[in-house]
Order: structure tokens, then sequence, then C-alpha cells
């Protein structure tokens, strides 16, 4: 699979996206465009930081960015009073 990268100059370069990782510096960005591209699937963890479902559920928060993309929405366990 081939990806297109731009800039914000416009530059643009066309590569295969196993390397995107090394152009961009952000580790699993690759991973995360392959998983984005087809079908959508249910994963259990964040491809750039690890971050499980039931970690996000548990505490509310994300591990980073892209688990906003990949986890989301997740179902916040209630609150106890």
């Amino acid at each position: 699979m081939r990806a297109i990268i731009s800039d914000s100059t416009g530059y643009k370069v066309e590569t295969e996206v196993a390397k995107v990782d090394d152009l961009t510096g952000f580790t699993g960005l690759g991973r995360l465009i392959e998983k984005m591209s087809g079908q959508p699937t249910w994963v259990p963890a964040c491809p750039c930081c690890g971050w499980t479902r039931k970690q996000a559920s548990e505490t509310g928060l994300m591990g980073c960015g892209f688990c906003y993309v990949t986890l989301w929405p997740i179902k916040r366990r209630p609150d106890k009073t």
C-alpha cells in the first residue's frame, strides 16, 4: 500500500506505508493508516502508544492524540455515588 505525504509548504512525496513512520517521525502512523483503510474494525489498543480500551474506559483518559481516532467511542463506567 502506498501513501502520499505532504507538508505545510505543499511538498509531496509518495512512499510505501511501511516507511511513513521514518519519514514523519511518528511511530505507529503507518500502522494507523493501514488500519484506517478498508473496513472499520474494533481495535483493542492504540497502534501508536499501546493504550487499551480498558485503560481509557477506567480512567476516562486517552494515551495520545491517535487514541481519539482509534479507541473512540469508549464506554465509561458509571460514576459510583
